[in-house]
């Protein structure tokens, strides 16, 4: 009598198992864009935190022009924050941005540079998260609560 599995059989369960790796992947594929969403709305709200720690006037050190990348900015110190996905090397995002996109900062109108009293952090949502759909979605100074657009 012999002993082990035929070819059939080994290529059966090797097919089963690439079936349930593919869907493991899937699902984590989808956590991760979601994790990504969650860490965005989260750093928002520390932005927002930051600027009001400082408790300055004026321009925002570093950042110098309408929806300038937020990690250029020294003062507050928002260097430390970078979108997860695209980093550093992402474009900044504005009013037309339909992808992931650099934290920016601007105005509340989204014409000029940001003030200690006028400004807005804006951010590109992948999936959506906490009530807010795909897209883009800021925090400002005048209500330091995420909405969603970026004017």
């Amino acid at each position: 009598m012999k002993r082990g599995f035929t070819l059939i059989e080994l290529l059966v369960v090797i097919a089963i198992v690439g079936i349930l790796a593919s869907i493991v992947l899937a699902s984590l594929s989808s956590a991760r864009t979601q994790a990504r969403d969650v860490k965005r709305v989260a750093e928002l709200q520390n932005m927002a935190k930051e600027v009001a720690l400082q408790n300055g006037s004026g321009n925002f050190s570093g950042c110098t022009v309408a929806h300038d990348n937020v990690f250029q900015c020294t003062s507050p110190p928002l260097n430390k924050y970078e979108d997860p996905l695209v980093g550093s090397a992402g474009s900044a995002c504005f009013s037309g941005s339909i992808e992931p996109c650099q934290y920016s900062v601007s105005s509340v109108d989204g014409l000029s540079a940001a003030t200690y009293e006028d400004w807005k952090v804006c951010a590109f949502l992948e999936v959506g998260v906490g009530g807010f759909a795909i897209g883009l979605v800021n925090i400002n100074g005048d209500t330091f609560r995420i909405v969603a657009g970026c004017p």
